[in-house]
C-alpha cells in the first residue's frame, strides 16, 4: 500500500492532502470532518489514509500519530501538521504557499 502512496504522490501534480487518521481517535474525526468540505473543491484531492495500514510511510515521513495532514504540491511535500488544526489555521498555512484558492 505503502509503494502505492509513494507511486500516486510522485504522478499526480496537483495539490494533495494527506489526513492520516486511526479508528477511535476524536480529533481524527473532527479532522475528517473539517476536510469533509476541502473534498468539494476541485483544487485539492484529500485522501484518508488509516495509520495503521501506511506506517512504514508515515514514520518515514515524520507521522507518529494522529491527527497528521501532510500536503503535497507538484510532487513534494510543502508541510506537516500533528495535531488537531483550526480550519483557519489550515487556510493560513495554504494562503502562504501561494498555491491558489483554497477553500473549506
Amino acid at each position: 500500500m505503502s509503494r502505492e502512496l509513494e507511486t500516486f504522490l510522485q504522478q499526480y501534480p496537483d495539490l494533495v492532502l494527506l489526513n492520516f487518521w486511526q479508528e477511535g481517535c476524536d480529533a481524527s474525526r473532527y479532522m475528517a470532518q473539517m476536510l469533509g468540505g476541502m473534498e468539494r473543491f476541485q483544487q485539492v484531492s484529500v485522501l484518508h489514509l488509516k495509520l495503521a495500514e501506511h506506517r512504514p510511510w508515515a514514520r518515514d515521513h515524520g507521522v507518529f500519530g494522529t491527527p497528521a495532514l501532510v500536503v503535497y504540491y507538484r510532487r513534494r511535500a510543502l508541510f506537516r501538521i500533528i495535531g488537531r488544526v483550526t480550519p483557519e489555521e489550515l487556510l493560513r498555512r495554504f494562503r502562504e504557499l501561494d498555491v491558489g484558492e483554497v477553500r473549506l
